[in-house]
């Protein structure tokens, strides 16, 4: 039991590491940029360590880092209430509902 938390610590920092890496190195070198991503997922994978928080920083399909007006298109669509994310590299569309806070006036 201990030894697999351990594992986990040990992911976890890899894992911020090769994404800062990938953070750094994303407009001198993208596909260094997508390889340092690619590593990451799979030390994720490997350890079963869940990135709840980093799942929305890379493309699922591509592995690019998606940063807004660099690699990636943010909209706000009032009609289906989502943060509409284009990754500029494949063309993959990503939504994530939102509420609207309320007293707001529409």
């Amino acid at each position: 039991m201990v030894q697999k938390q351990a594992y986990k610590k040990i992911a976890r920092e890899r894992i911020k590491i090769l994404l800062n890496l990938a953070r750094k190195t994303i407009k001198e070198n993208p596909n260094r940029s997508r390889r340092y991503v690619e590593l990451a997922r799979k030390i994720a994978m490997r350890t079963n360590y869940r990135m709840k928080k980093l799942k929305r920083l890379f493309c699922k399909n591509c592995n690019t880092l998606l940063i807004p007006g660099y690699t990636a298109r943010v909209r706000l669509s009032k009609k289906h209430r989502a943060v509409i994310v284009t990754c500029l590299n494949c063309g993959r569309v990503y939504r994530y509902p939102y509420k609207p806070k309320r007293g707001v006036a529409e």
